[in-house]
């Protein structure tokens, strides 16, 4: 399977990105699909829209983070479309939001780990507490 390629255009209203998006389409040998955002998000199958987990952005809207169990990480992709991988010994199954950060696994027992999606993105491991008796 080839591997998934994006192109991230940031710009202001009228700034000429769907103009760009037309040319590209016009000389990429391949065939490219155009997507803005809200496209995006509501193309997403509705078991992402819906729950933790799977996608999540980032409160300035300048990263999309992706949970991987599979890959123990959390995948971040940035509006230049740099992609940056964040281990994580949890292996993430979710992206919870709490304010400007994202839970990362099930409250419980256990340490719980959290992805601070600030400007310097980072995993953080909060220790697990005894419950008081």
């Amino acid at each position: 399977m080839a591997p998934t390629q994006m192109i991230i255009l940031n710009g202001g209203s009228s700034s000429g990105k769907s103009g760009i998006v037309r040319c590209l389409q016009s000389i990429l040998p391949d065939p490219w699909l155009a997507f803005g955002c809200d496209q995006f998000i509501d193309a997403l199958p509705a078991k992402m829209q819906a729950s933790d987990q799977g996608i999540a952005f980032a409160a300035d809207g300048s990263h999309a983070f992706v949970a991987s169990a599979s890959q123990r990480a959390v995948l971040s992709f940035d509006l230049s479309g740099n992609r940056t991988d964040f281990a994580c010994a949890c292996a993430p199954s979710e992206l919870t939001p709490m304010g400007t950060s994202f839970r990362l696994n099930q409250l419980g027992s256990d340490p719980v780990w959290l992805l601070d999606g600030g400007a310097n993105a980072r995993i953080v491991f909060v220790p697990a507490l005894a419950a008081s008796r």
